[in-house]
């Protein structure tokens, strides 16, 4: 057998010759395959050693190059709700809504016994609504923490005080008679939704639009006024983030205001 010729080739002219060998309209198919197969695993075609040289299709120094980035997340901070749209809010949460996986975040919270710097995913946290498509948002009780059983699950005492205390109050002085039709106490609204087979089905409660950016600061001050010992943190988790914010979402102005807000709050904007 003659010895081979050496023939380096790119990676873009090995898939044009494996393609010709497909498209051989001088072979049978029997012959096309075995040559197919024993080019692409050996390199051998006819008297020449094929060898893929990446090297080859190397971009040049002065070729201009075109990055694409996937962002999987993105981060801000503010003590207020930055959401234009209407909020579907509810009067308890289920639990696979609290926020317990692992985002990768380490954030220093005000507390009534000093600063606290932990992963967000450690510290107790209540899905208080959602809005616009798979996103959330949540309050963070970093008063609630314990380091030595760090759990992100209120206890059910806990989520009661946070309605009766501040969540529906705050409901109440937002929309007046409106909020009549909100639980009583957050007891009520577990014994509603309880199912004969045991499963809960939450009710939700629509928050309109303009009154969105004012229940931050109505839910702090009756959990003040109230005397309630959870302290407060809101916090976005959105799974979806558009460029140029249709209703609902928030904008690029809102997610830059972010960046310099009071660290009480924590907005956590994720993409899918």
């Amino acid at each position: 057998m003659s010895e081979l010729t050496l023939t380096p080739l790119s990676i873009h002219e090995h898939c044009n010759v494996s393609q010709s060998i497909l498209d051989d309209s001088h072979m049978s198919t029997d012959a096309i395959e075995d040559e197919f197969i024993k080019f692409n695993l050996t390199g051998v075609l006819e008297q020449e050693q094929c060898v893929v040289d990446p090297i080859l299709e190397r971009p040049t120094a002065t070729e201009p190059i075109a990055y694409q980035r996937d962002y999987d997340s993105v981060i801000g901070l503010d003590e207020h709700v930055q959401i234009s749209g209407d909020l579907t809010m509810f009067p308890a949460s289920r639990p696979v809504d609290t926020l317990s996986t692992n985002v990768h975040i380490q954030h220093t919270f005000e507390t009534q016994d000093g600063t606290l710097t932990v992963d967000i995913h450690k510290v107790p946290n209540f899905c208080v609504a959602k809005f616009g498509t798979h996103n959330s948002l949540r309050v963070f009780v970093p008063d609630a923490y314990n380091d030595e059983h760090p759990t992100p699950h209120l206890t059910a005492q806990q989520k009661a005080d946070l309605y009766e205390l501040g969540i529906l109050p705050a409901i109440e002085h937002l929309m007046g008679p409106q909020a009549a039709e909100w639980p009583a106490t957050y007891r009520d609204e577990l014994f509603r939704s309880r199912g004969r087979n045991g499963q809960f089905a939450m009710q939700s409660k629509m928050l309109p639009a303009h009154l969105v950016p004012q229940f931050g600061d109505s839910l702090r001050h009756f959990l003040g006024v109230n005397n309630s010992t959870l302290g407060t943190g809101l916090v976005h988790h959105e799974k979806a983030f558009c460029p140029k914010a249709p209703q609902g979402q928030p904008s690029i102005s809102g997610l830059l205001r972010c960046s310099q807000a009071p660290s009480s709050v924590l907005a956590v904007l994720g993409l899918p």
